[in-house]
């Protein structure tokens, strides 16, 4: 493929395969209304595994008050579960633009259980590299 043909992806969702510790939802790039029934299905996926959830938001460039909302949802049906850690600051002036501040927890850097659930997913994730398929999901979102 020649380089003005490569498509561009303005979202990644990754759900890594569940650890002890949680599931590993990586988010990286614009999130808006084009990608907002994946970002839905992503989230389900995430919490249908029965573990806390931990929204790594260090790549978000971009995200819709759409988007905010669907994530804020998570905390508004009783999924105490869902953690949001390492916001980019674009995540956070959209949260203040939207005046959302009051509908996210988000950790600190340095909370214990994201670092160990980090840990655990490397672990899980060098397993899984040695021993057969990634479990791990990965949606790629092409730009309309």
């Amino acid at each position: 493929m020649r380089e003005e043909e490569s498509l561009e992806y303005p979202a990644r969702i990754k759900v890594h395969a569940p650890c002890r510790a949680g599931v590993l939802v990586e988010l990286a790039g614009e999130f808006d209304v084009s990608c907002l029934e994946a970002f839905g299905h992503a989230l389900s996926r995430a919490s249908g595994l029965r573990r806390r959830i931990f929204v790594d938001l260090a790549g978000v460039k971009f995200m819709d008050t759409l988007c905010l909302r669907k994530l804020a949802s998570g905390f508004d049906a009783g999924a105490g579960s869902l953690k949001l850690c390492r916001p980019s600051w674009q995540f956070r002036l959209g949260v203040a633009a939207c005046g959302m501040e009051e509908s996210f927890e988000i950790l600190p850097d340095d909370d214990p259980g994201y670092e160990t659930l980090i840990s655990e997913v490397c672990e899980c994730e060098r397993t899984v590299r040695t021993a057969g398929p990634s479990q791990h999901h990965l949606y790629m979102l092409a730009a309309l």
